[in-house]
């Protein structure tokens, strides 16, 4: 049996790998340092988003996988359900573009904002298990809302950059359709 791999896919896989290796390590140094309003945004969740936007389902399951293992494992953090999560919405935002929408950033706003909408909702799960000292009103307004927003916001550009490789590989702005 032979293991064939093509170069475009090769360097596709390093090129996005790179990336969200440079975004991970962005994530857990220089953004706790200087967090905005007390929070620090999720920029790595908008890798597995811009990835599974632009190569699919099964492409954005695995990066989510794999990003979410590198998150856990070179964060501070230990291991969490961030691997779960960011299959499942790597995952979901591949099917969406695939078979739903195409691609681009209208498509992506919506997919983040779902996606950051729930990350909030199980912030705010752990938050009231291990702090029960916080009102969930505190929590929302000092916490929740101000981390989703600028999640939100630095997810763009983000997506600029992953797009910026999408579109070296794909030559138009809405691919071909893969089969799943």
């Amino acid at each position: 049996m032979k293991f064939f791999l093509d170069n475009d896919k090769l360097i596709k896989g390093l090129s996005y790998g790179g990336l969200s290796f440079f975004f991970v390590l962005l994530q857990i140094t220089l953004i706790p340092r200087y967090p905005i309003f007390g929070v620090c945004p999720d920029i790595v969740l908008s890798c597995v988003l811009s990835i599974a936007m632009y190569e699919g389902a099964r492409f954005g399951a695995v990066s989510g996988i794999v990003i979410g293992f590198v998150i856990d494992a070179v964060g501070s953090y230990g291991l969490s359900l961030s691997p779960l999560f960011y299959m499942i919405f790597g995952y979901i935002t591949g099917l969406c573009s695939d078979y739903l929408f195409k691609r681009g950033w209208l498509s992506f706003s919506m997919s983040s904002a779902v996606a950051y909408f729930f990350r909030g909702f199980l912030t705010l799960i752990n938050i009231s298990a291990a702090w029960k000292q916080y009102s969930t009103g505190y929590v929302f307004l000092h916490i929740l809302a101000p981390e989703v927003l600028f999640s939100f916001l630095f997810s763009f550009p983000v997506f600029f950059f992953f797009s910026l490789i999408a579109h070296r590989f794909h030559k138009s702005t809405d691919v071909d359709r893969p089969d799943i």
